[in-house]
């Protein structure tokens, strides 16, 4: 048994996300029409949506917006890119996210950016861990406002 004066045992939080894979990414195309007034005042014809990145049942999650352009946008084009994350470690992606910056845009590299250091962060933290149950990420709400939807 643990005494309350016991050092804590030393964790190596790096080793540990080292060991953490992506098994799971989620991207949601919202439709501005169904979510509540306001927004659309804001993006106009623009795009905005959610991506979600997991991985040992635990997700990050970040939004994206994108100005509306000349066309049509299509989100299986637009996210099949951070294919090439999935099943690497939380730094391993990132270093792609940094290495694909010119590639890929700022849009979705701070999307990717941000949604890693959510995950990491909720990874890093057990009581954030526990708050994930709990958060904005219900699936069924996101599906009711989606209008599109890419998972893999």
């Amino acid at each position: 048994m643990q005494k309350v004066s016991d050092p804590l045992p030393e964790t190596n939080i790096e080793q540990d996300l080292a060991e953490c894979k992506i098994n799971h990414i989620e991207t949601y195309q919202f439709d501005t029409k169904k979510i509540e007034s306001g927004i659309i005042e804001i993006i106009g014809n623009g795009t905005c949506g959610l991506m979600i990145i997991s991985s040992q049942n635990v997700s990050g999650s970040a939004e994206y917006f994108i100005p509306s352009g000349s066309r049509r946008f299509d989100i299986i084009q637009w996210a099949k890119v951070f294919m090439e994350i999935k099943g690497r470690s939380i730094p391993v992606a990132l270093e792609i996210v940094e290495k694909e910056n010119k590639c890929w845009g700022p849009t979705r590299t701070n999307l990717a950016r941000a949604s890693l250091m959510d995950l990491a962060s909720k990874l890093r933290n057990p009581v954030m861990r526990q708050d994930c149950n709990k958060s904005r990420l219900n699936r069924t709400v996101l599906f009711d406002y989606s209008q599109a939807y890419f998972s893999f």
